[in-house]
Parts: structure tokens; sequence; C-alpha cells
């Protein structure tokens, strides 16, 4: 079996808005992480692996300990879009991947 391990940085920077929030913004550079661990999934199979591992959090549009929203406010259930979408790679790349999602 061969595993990667896919190591990016996120566009998220969550000191940038804690005092003030921009949703749409950070829900703009949360589908640009998404996009750049889809690209980097893609990149994995080609190379033959059977199974990829993201970073924690790859889909995180918001601080650690800031209790202003509940999760449900910010992110989706299980059967999301962001879930459908790393569930079409796994299928279209031949692959098992363990996601680093906040659900």
């Amino acid at each position: 079996m061969k595993i990667s391990v896919l190591q990016q940085i996120p566009r998220f920077d969550a000191g940038r808005w804690m005092e003030n929030p921009d949703w749409n913004q950070r829900r703009k550079l949360s589908e640009q992480t998404i996009d750049d661990c889809l690209e980097l999934l893609k990149r994995a199979s080609q190379e033959g692996a059977d199974l990829a591992v993201t970073i924690e959090s790859v889909n995180m549009i918001h601080c650690y300990g800031d209790c202003r929203y509940s999760g449900k406010q910010l992110y989706e259930d299980l059967d999301g879009p962001i879930v459908k979408r790393f569930s079409k790679a796994a299928k279209e790349y031949g692959m098992y991947i363990v996601a680093g999602l906040i659900l």
C-alpha cells in the first residue's frame, strides 16, 4: 500500500479575522484550501497512492476557542458538498482519503 500525506498551507489565517469576521472571505479561503487539497489528491493518485491523508481542519473558517458561533452555524453536515467532493475524488482516483474536516 502506498500512502500519501498531504502537507499544504491552509489559506485561512485565524488571527486576521478574529475580531471582525468577514464570513464571505473566510468561506472563499476555505474553498480555495479545499481546491488546493483536491489538486494534491490528484497528484497523489498519479503517483500511485492508495491512501491519502489531508491536513487537519482542511475546511476551517473560524478560530478554535471562538465560541460566538456554533458548529451548526458554520459547517455543513456529513452529506454536504465538501464531503461529496472528497467522496467523488476518492472514487475517481481509486483511493481512500482521510480528510481532516470539521463537521
